[in-house]
């Protein structure tokens, strides 16, 4: 199966689903173990959290017998540490909308522009390649060039250019190593003076960056979507697909996700790692 088959099939007789329908408000969600109706538990953003609150239910009478004495006492002190009953998670989120990608107005048309594309080059290199702001820029163009350009033509200049890369970028023929193994890590970044966050995710032996999407929110869409990204650029999934992350819980979250539409990958969570090179 590839990321572009699959659909929002039902995991039982694999119809497709009408969300349009009426039906869907009086569906009813329940427990797989001993069939009584889960209840909405937790409104989180993007997603709904539905629990079996049967006390006899197997699955929960197995996670509590199965815990040592430690943990059951801990357990009686601290329930919310453990989740013992069956979870379910309903996302206001499909897999077709993570295929249509946003379009946004370019500040300035290339084709059109009053500069040769000789300065063009000149303002993207120094702007791009050796990290200068649009002000730095903009004086190294007139200190070393006599080119007096503005830096707000810079910052209209870099952002139309990146409209026409990033398309090319994400529909790349990458190829990735037969390893397939790939980890992935999220940094934040300020944006306006606004915390934002990237999730740079990479094949490991070839060193390709497979995703490097911005977010505003450290969240479990936002890894939904950089994961998308990265399993979108292979033709066909592997069987064996591993991917590795830190201890942050959202990433088990898109991993449930996908599990919905038939997309599966090990995802390897390294807890404490530390960088000492």
């Amino acid at each position: 199966m590839t990321i572009q088959e699959a659909e929002a099939n039902c995991k039982v007789c694999k119809s497709t689903f009408y969300p349009d329908k009426a039906y869907l408000d009086k569906l009813i969600l329940k427990c797989p173990h001993c069939g009584k109706p889960l209840q909405k538990k937790r409104d989180r953003k993007q997603f709904f959290v539905y629990t079996c609150v049967n006390k006899l239910c197997p699955f929960y009478v197995h996670n509590l017998t199965s815990m040592s004495t430690d943990e059951k006492a801990d357990f009686e002190k601290n329930p919310y540490k453990y989740k013992l009953h069956y979870l379910y998670r309903v996302f206001d989120l499909d897999l077709q909308s993570l295929k249509e990608t946003p379009q946004y107005p370019s500040p300035v048309d290339l084709a059109r522009i009053r500069n040769p594309k000789y300065v063009l080059g000149l303002a993207l290199t120094y702007h791009i390649n050796y990290g200068l702001s649009f002000r730095q820029t903009s004086a190294v163009l007139f200190d070393v060039h006599n080119i007096k350009i503005s830096h707000e033509t810079i910052r209209n200049y870099a952002s139309s250019v990146a409209r026409v890369i990033k398309p090319f970028l994400d529909n790349y023929p990458y190829k990735l190593s037969d390893t397939v193994s790939i980890c992935g890590d999220e940094t934040y970044v300020k944006v306006l003076g606004k915390k934002h966050y990237v999730f740079f995710i990479m094949d490991v032996i070839k060193k390709i960056i497979t995703s490097y999407s911005v977010f505003p929110n450290r969240d479990g869409v936002s890894a939904i979507k950089a994961i998308y990204s990265t399993l979108s650029k292979f033709k066909t999934l592997p069987d064996n697909l591993s991917l590795v992350f830190d201890g942050n819980p959202i990433y088990v979250l898109a991993q449930h996700f996908f599990a919905q539409y038939g997309i599966h990958f090990d995802i390897k969570q390294v807890i404490g790692l530390t960088n000492n090179d």
